[in-house]
C-alpha cells in the first residue's frame, strides 16, 4: 500500500483554505507494520495520525503540540481514553479475531498488525490547518472507527 496522501495534496487543500504553507512545514512519516509507538511528538509540531489494517484505514486522529499521551500511548492502551484505537478494536472489532489475552491488552496486537502513518505539521500553521488536514484524511480514507456507528459510511465492497 502506498502512502495515501502527498505533501503536495496537503499544500493544495491548505492553499484552497487560504493557509500559506511550504513543503518544509509538513512531513509524512510511515512507521510501517509492525511498528513501535512513537516516543514523543517532535517539538514545534502537531500531527494527524492514521492507523491501517491491511489496506483499510481504521483510525484517523489529530493531536496538538501539548498532547503527548494522545500521540504516543493512548491508542495502544485499553481504557486510556474513550475514543482510543484499543477500545474500538476490543469493543467493535469482531473481524480482528483477538485472543482473550489480546483483548485484555491489545497494545502488542496493534503494534504487530497495524501500519501507522503520521503527518507532522509545523505548529505555526495553527489549529485550522491541523483540523483541515484531519478532516481531509477522514473524508479521503473513511476510517472504520470514526465517529459513532450510526454516523459511519459503509465500507465499499471489494
Amino acid at each position: 500500500m502506498e502512502i495515501p496522501v502527498t505533501i503536495s495534496e496537503i499544500l493544495h487543500i491548505l492553499k484552497a483554505a487560504g493557509i500559506v504553507a511550504r513543503s518544509t512545514d509538513i512531513d509524512i512519516e510511515d512507521m510501517g507494520v509492525p511498528h513501535e509507538a512513537p516516543k514523543s511528538l517532535p517539538k514545534g509540531k502537531t500531527a494527524v495520525y492514521m492507523f491501517f489494517y491491511g489496506n483499510d484505514a481504521v483510525k484517523v486522529g489529530k493531536v496538538g503540540s501539548r498532547s503527548k499521551a494522545r500521540y504516543t500511548s493512548q491508542h495502544y492502551i485499553l481504557k486510556s481514553a474513550k475514543s482510543s484505537l484499543a477500545n474500538s478494536i476490543v469493543k467493535e472489532g469482531v473481524s480482528f479475531e483477538l485472543t482473550s489475552d489480546e483483548k485484555a491488552d491489545p497494545s502488542g496486537w496493534i503494534k504487530s498488525n497495524t501500519r501507522r502513518i503520521n503527518i507532522l505539521i509545523d505548529v505555526q500553521l495553527g489549529p485550522n490547518a491541523l483540523n483541515l488536514i484531519e478532516a481531509f484524511m477522514i473524508a479521503k480514507l473513511n476510517p472504520t472507527f470514526e465517529g459513532y456507528n450510526s454516523q459511519r459510511l459503509p465500507k465499499p465492497q471489494r
